[in-house]
């Protein structure tokens, strides 16, 4: 499932499982005796991140977005134990209440800001993660000003194609930590594939067929 259907798939389970309850939105529909609902979005963040040797935990994260795929991170972020996440959204009460529910859910330390003073907020981060489509198109601005980025901060681009975005070409001639969101996407795969046929996926093969697809070839 995927959007705009992540969170109608949720309601439409008779049982879901504990990830996808706490994004509010499941984009995995496994069939049989009951409809049973999964989020592998938030796996496929926390591989992506491990894949790349970077640790969650204690990080101070902005989250660029407040939609479903920021939905996901912040589970992720909460999961992997960060330390703080500030939402930054276009739409503030959006935002809000996205933080509110999942602070009231997790005890997560959680805010939200307007996205217009993103700079200063990642300035104080040790992470930033891109959910918003910037990115998709080649004429896209970028999420944040390239003066925003430096060597010590890690960049997590939810887009993955083009996997290698402006956003994360920025971030690495900046001499920060990029990650693609190919490595989100083939992770959340191989989770999906693992679900529903009860078998490990064979992510080579996978991996292999992601990076033939064009600008896709960043693993």
């Amino acid at each position: 499932m995927t959007i705009p259907h992540k969170g109608a798939a949720l309601h439409f389970a008779d049982r879901a499982d504990e990830i996808s309850r706490l994004v509010g939105a499941a984009n995995t529909l496994i069939f049989g005796e009951r409809t049973e609902a999964a989020n592998t979005d938030v796996h496929g963040i926390l591989t992506a991140f491990e894949r790349s040797g970077v640790a969650l935990a204690g990080l101070r994260l902005c989250v660029l977005g407040a939609g479903g795929a920021a939905r996901a991170a912040v589970a992720a972020a909460h999961l992997g134990g960060a330390s703080s996440v500030i939402v930054l959204a276009r739409t503030l009460d959006r935002g809000r209440r996205l933080a509110e529910e999942f602070r009231g859910r997790t005890g997560l330390s959680i805010e939200a800001r307007p996205y217009e003073g993103g700079s200063t907020a990642v300035a104080d981060a040790d992470g930033v993660i891109n959910t918003t489509p910037l990115g998709l198109r080649g004429d896209d601005p970028l999420p944040l000003p390239s003066e925003a980025l430096r060597r010590d901060l890690v960049v997590f681009d939810a887009i993955y194609r083009p996997a290698r975005t402006t956003w994360l070409e920025a971030a690495q001639n900046a001499g920060a930590v990029a990650i693609p969101g190919t490595r989100m996407f083939l992770a959340q795969a191989a989770e999906q594939f693992r679900l529903l046929t009860g078998r490990a996926a064979p992510e080579d093969v996978m991996a292999k067929a992601l990076t033939e697809i064009p600008g896709c070839d960043w693993l």
